[in-house]
């Protein structure tokens, strides 16, 4: 409530979160793993997993795009990850790989030792 002189002003906010609803739960977080990785020229590509746990308790498996995740590289210079999850090195260095899902992110630490061949 805002005051000036004797008028009164009400202000409102809506600080909602667009938190998905799932079945019979609201999803409350996120865990995506491995929570690192290193690729390396054997093992240049990786899949990221990411599993959902719900206010009824329930945990779903949230990797694929079609789930309403979202990934992103801090550096795709580094590492790539394509819309469902699959890691790929592309250079030498470290990446941070975040899952979105509604309001809420996980995230995971991709290590990429050079040279990299693919």
């Amino acid at each position: 409530r805002v005051q000036s002189g004797s008028a009164s002003t009400v202000l409102s906010l809506d600080l909602s979160l667009r938190v998905p609803t799932i079945g019979n739960g609201r999803l409350l977080s996120l865990l995506v793993s491995p929570p690192t990785s290193t690729l390396n020229v054997t093992q240049p590509t990786a899949q990221l997993s990411v599993s959902g746990t719900l206010t009824d308790g329930s945990v779903l498996n949230l990797t694929p795009a079609a789930f309403g995740t979202t990934y992103q590289s801090s550096d795709p210079r580094v590492v790539t990850v394509s819309a469902d999850g699959r890691v790929t090195a592309v250079a030498g260095g470290t990446a941070v790989i975040t899952a979105t899902n509604g309001s809420l992110s996980g995230s995971a630490v991709i290590n990429s030792q050079a040279p990299v061949a693919l």
